[in-house]
């Protein structure tokens, strides 16, 4: 019984989102059933009276006929506030676990450098980026230099692309540029400044007044034929909650 009410609970917006397609069916089936009953009777009380008979007495001889259907509608729109206030709840709740890990992580960092210093964290960094590109590795054609590019990894994302450090140096200029002007810039935003197309998730995080994007750089080699790589990683990570730092 416990597992089947957190089931339920854990699938609710769906549940209730499902539940008001079926509302809005539910109501218009019972409206179109409804509406001969209801014309029979305005037929009936229009027989009863020499004039034509007003709206509003149209609306007391029928509106008895419409009660399910008015039953049902309002039920549809409960399911439908229901399930967008749980949907708004997690949000919430996801970006505020994302503030606090992202809070976590740079403590973490912060104390490993006290601890161990700058070169023993850099190794570790190092070793963390080897173990990430072995379990994620870039595709072939992305690793051959291109001019004057190299294959680069954002630490963030784990994405690979062809660059250089000037040209990844001129987009965090352009990021913060854009944030000191406009307030925010999105992770996206950073993709277009370098060339690349936006991805899926880039419009769901990036960087605020209070959060600038700061980067530092490490190398490491591609695992098959140690080719070099050219890896950054952020001081301040791009936030869940950068169009509203302030959580307003």
């Amino acid at each position: 019984m416990n597992k089947l009410l957190e089931l339920v609970k854990h699938n609710s917006p769906h549940i209730l989102t499902a539940l008001a397609v079926g509302g809005v069916v539910g109501t218009a089936v019972l409206a179109v059933k409804a509406t001969p009953n209801a014309l029979a009777d305005i037929r009936e009380a229009q027989d009863t009276v020499p004039y034509t008979l007003k709206k509003r007495e149209v609306v007391k001889t029928a509106w008895k006929h419409y009660i399910p259907a008015a039953l049902c509608g309002a039920t549809t729109i409960a399911c439908i506030v229901g399930a967008n206030t749980i949907s708004t709840k997690r949000e919430a709740a996801l970006v505020a676990g994302a503030a606090f890990t992202e809070r976590a992580y740079k403590e973490f960092r912060e104390s490993a450098r006290e601890e161990l210093g700058e070169k023993k964290e850099a190794e570790l960094h190092a070793a963390a980026y080897e173990k990430a590109m072995r379990e994620n590795p870039p595709t072939p054609e992305l690793i051959p230099a291109d001019g004057d590019k190299i294959l680069c990894m954002d630490a963030w994302s784990q994405r690979y692309f062809q660059a250089n450090r000037n040209m990844i140096d001129k987009a965090v200029n352009d990021v913060n540029f854009q944030v000191i002007n406009s307030g925010y810039a999105s992770v996206n935003d950073f993709w277009r400044f370098l060339g690349l197309a936006p991805t899926s998730h880039g419009e769901e995080f990036g960087w605020s007044t209070t959060n600038k994007m700061d980067i530092w750089y490490t190398s490491i080699l591609t695992s098959e034929d140690s080719k070099p790589v050219l890896v950054f990683d952020h001081y301040n990570g791009p936030s869940a909650d950068y169009r509203d730092p302030w959580g307003k």
